[in-house]
């Protein structure tokens, strides 16, 4: 579904900093909906768990203390999948009670889900519920892709940060991955084993498919 919204300074530099942890490149051109929702659904394994009066007074990297002065607010258009924009509007309801405010708007809420991915992807998202190894591993080398002529390309969005690893065989189906994957919203592609695209990496890493 397609929206507008006023992104000011800081929900800007949030932004680019998620684009430059996932993609290696903070201006690389992507559209606002697609980073907005990416950063929804890494969230949302761990929605329920969140603090968010701690996000809100949290200092995220490279977006609450840049003091550069040419980044400004910005008017923009999203188009947003249904089931996002869902989680939008529940989450500014809950905002509502949380902050004891009588009206929250959207560009709020997606700065704060902005604000909870980059510290999700950063590995320093606190919430009050701890997760299993299994699920932590998992969600550490989770991998996004899309399908293209028949081809598997994928964006790995591990510790690593943003990078493409092409196509590659897919293999079994770990549990936890899979688990992730179903509370994503997305559908789970299978595993390979990372020496196939970096004989450097010595781990398996998981292939998440969202569901666009």
């Amino acid at each position: 579904m397609r929206i507008t919204a006023y992104f000011g300074r800081q929900t800007v530099l949030a932004r680019q900093e998620y684009k430059r942890i996932k993609f290696g490149d903070k201006n690389i051109r992507v559209l606002e909906g697609f980073v907005i929702g990416l950063a929804y659904k890494e969230i949302l394994p761990r929605l329920k768990d969140i603090d968010w009066r701690e996000i809100a007074n949290t200092d995220i990297p490279n977006v609450t203390s840049n003091d550069d002065e040419k980044i400004v607010g910005v008017q923009t258009t999203l188009n947003l999948e249904q089931t996002v924009l869902t989680g939008i509007e529940s989450l500014r309801k809950t905002f509502v009670s949380i902050f004891g405010t009588k009206k929250i708007y959207r560009p709020y809420v997606m700065k704060l889900i902005l604000f909870a991915a980059i510290l999700e992807a950063n590995g320093t998202l606190k919430t009050n519920k701890e997760e299993t190894t299994n699920e932590r591993e998992a969600r550490s080398h989770i991998v996004f892709g899309v399908t293209d002529n028949g081809f598997l390309h994928c964006m790995y969005s591990g510790s690593g940060g943003g990078e493409h690893v092409g196509k590659f065989p897919l293999g079994q189906r770990p549990e936890a991955a899979r688990g992730l994957a179903h509370r994503a919203g997305g559908f789970f592609a299978g595993a390979f084993h990372d020496r196939l695209v970096r004989p450097e990496w010595d781990r398996v890493s998981y292939c998440l498919i969202l569901a666009n």
